[in-house]
């Protein structure tokens, strides 16, 4: 009977229009060279028990609420996700995708997106409505104009926007009570004042030559798995505040 269920769940279908951002995730990204693919592209309701995809039942039916997809030879640009409208968690680190990050602020419900490691161009998009989102990293990559605004992200925990192109002025951080981890360095940011800067007791406020930075940061980042680096390094980092001194 608990065997009957289980496949009744896995096989429950999801909108078609979540499937066809997976499909256009699978096309866009060579999934056929992905290190894993287990059930990709199986038939119409299969796609809960798809590697790396996580469902949940809200509002009565079945909808896609996590994409994982880290060190799994993903390359090329990223689709549309928008549709993904319950969408939570996106974790697609150490791959080599290319081209801009899609938009997400319709996505509401969106909690994580961590994209760190690739090989990403363009804007940052806008985070304005994302009232859910804990964690944002896109370190690591080519990324190039400004920094986008926080204000209202009263969930916010973990930003991580380091080792890009990005250039301007460092957004505003007041009302981010939740905000442990702020780490911009390896860019190009105007330096903020001192009445900008956060206050020494919510962050703590480090300084450090680019050079030793980005190699303490490669270390960690590549000689661990995500999870691992996450929860040592931002979760063991309370009220952190990495404006680095930018050389």
């Amino acid at each position: 009977m608990l065997g009957l269920l289980v496949a009744g769940l896995a096989q429950a279908a999801i909108p078609a229009s979540e499937r066809a951002v997976l499909d256009n995730l699978f096309a866009s990204t060579h999934g056929q060279g992905w290190t894993e693919k287990d059930h990709w592209g199986e038939e119409p309701g299969s796609e809960c028990i798809w590697y790396g995809i996580d469902c949940d039942t809200v509002d009565g039916s079945e909808h896609i609420v996590a994409i994982d997809l880290i060190q799994n030879n993903l390359s090329g640009p990223l689709p549309a996700l928008a549709n993904l409208t319950h969408l939570r968690h996106f974790f697609v680190p150490i791959n080599s995708l290319t081209g801009g990050i899609p938009p997400l602020n319709a996505m509401t419900e969106l909690r994580t997106f961590v994209v760190f490691a690739n090989l990403l161009d363009g804007a940052l998009p806008a985070l304005t409505g994302m009232s859910q989102l804990t964690t944002f990293d896109v370190s690591i990559n080519q990324l190039r104009g400004g920094i986008p605004e926080l204000s209202g992200l009263v969930q916010l925990d973990a930003f991580d926007v380091s080792d890009n192109e990005l250039r301007g002025a460092v957004p505003a951080l007041d009302g981010l009570t939740n905000l442990r981890f702020f780490e911009i360095g390896g860019n190009h940011p105007a330096r903020p004042t001192r009445a900008e800067q956060p206050d020494s007791g919510q962050f703590e406020v480090v300084h450090q030559p680019r050079t030793q930075r980005q190699r303490t940061r490669a270390d960690a980042k590549s000689g661990l798995e995500y999870r691992e680096w996450f929860n040592a390094v931002v979760l063991g980092m309370r009220y952190r505040n990495d404006l680095r001194r930018w050389l």
